[in-house]
């Protein structure tokens, strides 16, 4: 059944007026009481909130909305107190086939369940400090329902919901009932009618249980046709694509943000996107996993291409996500990133050509076979002529054409990155002894050479004591020692997590950042000769031009 008419039945009949019809209830604040009908006692414990649609008894744990109390007080079935409120609400019934009953029942299922997490939230402090130290507010928790899961709330839902139907949701084991999400925190997955579709999980407890978990798919729960925040997009507004529950949460007073459910951006997923909006951002993360994830979108994009359909690619710096930059450098940071994300063209480009300058005549033309074979994947022909144009253009005429987020990245690289990677093994003096023989490669501005020095020095000498190489600055002759303490508080916003990994972690990371800056310095020193060169092959030109003058006028 479509459940649109269980929205509607919700909507038009008020819970406290259909209560009231049973017990007598009694105003107290913004909530109605009363003894519960569901069970003898003395002391009221029975709550009706009419803002939510719901009642709830503390006493015997009875909770539902208008179906759920209509069914239980007249012990009838779910179908039979749908049937008696529609008619109450002079709503007319469709007649459906069986398989949207089960749907239907799936997602009051799912609802309820929904209503539990959301209540536990309030009661376990530890998960209420974890989101605010991600700083997701409590109106953002509130906006997308995030609750919370664990042995004593999954016992209330079982004592209202079958195990059948637990099962078929994707919330217990159908071979001994255990609860995949124990000890989570829970993000029910809405659609864009604002139904829950399933739900994601993210642990506070065990290590080696993953971090992540999602409902497994169901026939309303298809991974790769479903997208975490898809309710936000405003039609022809701006939206991001990023890969995490928390990155999406983290844009919510900024702008509509979605989020893969661990899986690659999918055609289903891009269609969904352009139905609403012609021009998403793709976000992720700006680690390599990142990076391959946001040129695997864009190989999806392009056969889907249509005029005015497009994606642009932001690239963050080395280690970050958006939440951490949006928590902890603000919206500010963040929006200059967007505002310099790349066209779908200029970032398939770079991809393709990214060493274009130190290229053979061979590699060269292997990269133009796959370029050309990108291309042609491109169904729409006006786009794909469009791109051909844009090639020739960019490529056989050598025209230097940087995107504003070339050079975001470049200065990121060169400034940025020469400090990360020196600071780091400052704030993490282990990875001295991992990385010294890289270190001594490192290509630095001459401001930053006397502190690389010195740290090679100081492994040197000090072979087994990295502990206190944190005090490097008391060996290096620096003019004014606020210097160093100023690169180390520009850093430290890069490496909040750094701190939580191990030291095999830790090298991948400083290695990882350290090959892409290597690359980049390298670069930036070829473009600055080419322009030396353009520029002194001009005052050549003109002062042949003169010569030449004086020679007429001769």
């Amino acid at each position: 059944m479509d459940t649109s008419v269980y929205t509607k039945i919700r909507h038009r009949i008020s819970i406290v007026d259909l209560v009231s019809e049973y017990v007598k209830l009694r105003k107290k604040g913004n909530h109605w009481g009363a003894l519960c009908p569901f069970h003898q006692e003395k002391s009221p414990s029975f709550v009706v909130q009419e803002n939510k649609g719901s009642y709830h008894c503390f006493g015997c744990g009875a909770h539902g909305d208008v179906i759920d109390f209509v069914k239980n007080i007249e012990g009838i079935t779910h179908a039979q107190a749908l049937e008696k409120l529609a008619e109450r609400a002079h709503i007319s019934l469709p007649k459906d086939k069986p398989e949207k009953h089960k749907d239907f029942e799936l997602k009051h299922c799912l609802l309820k369940v929904c209503d539990f997490f959301v209540q536990a939230l309030q009661n376990h402090p530890a998960a209420l400090h974890y989101l605010r130290k991600r700083g997701i507010s409590l109106s953002c928790q509130e906006h997308f329902k995030l609750g919370w899961c664990d042995v004593s709330v999954m016992s209330a839902i079982k004592a209202h919901l079958s195990s059948d139907v637990l099962i078929k949701s994707g919330l217990i084991s159908e071979k001994n009932g255990r609860n995949f999400f124990e000890g989570r925190i829970m993000f029910p997955i809405l659609n864009s009618k604002s139904e829950v579709l399933g739900f994601g999980g993210r642990s506070l407890q065990d290590q080696k249980m993953p971090k992540y978990l999602n409902s497994p798919e169901t026939p309303l729960f298809v991974k790769h046709q479903t997208l975490y925040g898809i309710g936000t997009l405003k039609h022809n507004s701006s939206c991001v694509i990023v890969e995490g529950y928390l990155d999406a949460l983290a844009f919510w007073k900024y702008m509509p943000a979605v989020a893969c459910l661990g899986t690659s951006l999918s055609e289903e997923h891009l269609r969904m996107i352009w139905s609403i909006t012609p021009e998403p951002i793709v976000c992720f993360d700006g680690d390599q996993a990142g990076k391959k994830g946001a040129y695997r979108a864009l190989c999806t994009a392009l056969p889907l291409l249509e005029p005015g359909n497009t994606l642009r690619i932001a690239t963050l710096p080395f280690g970050q996500d958006p939440q951490s930059i949006l928590h902890y450098q603000g919206w500010e940071m963040m929006e200059r990133i967007l505002n310099d994300a790349s066209p779908l063209f200029e970032a398939l480009y770079q991809h393709v050509f990214s060493q274009e300058v130190s290229l053979t005549p061979e590699r060269q033309a292997k990269a133009v076979i796959l370029w050309k074979q990108q291309i042609e994947t491109i169904r729409n022909i006006e786009v794909k002529r469009a791109y051909q144009a844009f090639f020739k253009e960019r490529f056989y005429k050598k025209r230097t054409i940087f995107s504003k987020n070339q050079q975001v990245s470049c200065s990121v690289s060169v400034v940025l990155g020469v400090e990360i990677l020196l600071g780091s093994v400052c704030i993490f003096p282990g990875l001295l002894g991992e990385v010294q023989e890289l270190l001594v490669q490192l290509f630095c501005p001459d401001a930053y050479i006397p502190l690389k020095e010195a740290l090679i020095e100081w492994k040197v000498h000090q072979e087994n004591d990295f502990d206190t190489c944190h005090h490097v600055p008391t060996l290096v002759n620096f003019s004014d020692i606020s210097w160093y303490e100023d690169l180390i508080r520009r850093i430290m916003p890069h490496l909040v997590f750094w701190k939580h990994l191990n030291l095999q972690d830790l090298q991948e990371q400083w290695i990882e950042l350290f090959n892409t800056y290597q690359t980049e310095f390298y670069l930036k020193g070829v473009r600055s000769h080419l322009k030396d060169d353009v520029q002194f092959l001009f005052s050549q030109w003109e002062e042949l031009k003169l010569l030449t003058l004086k020679d007429d006028a001769l």
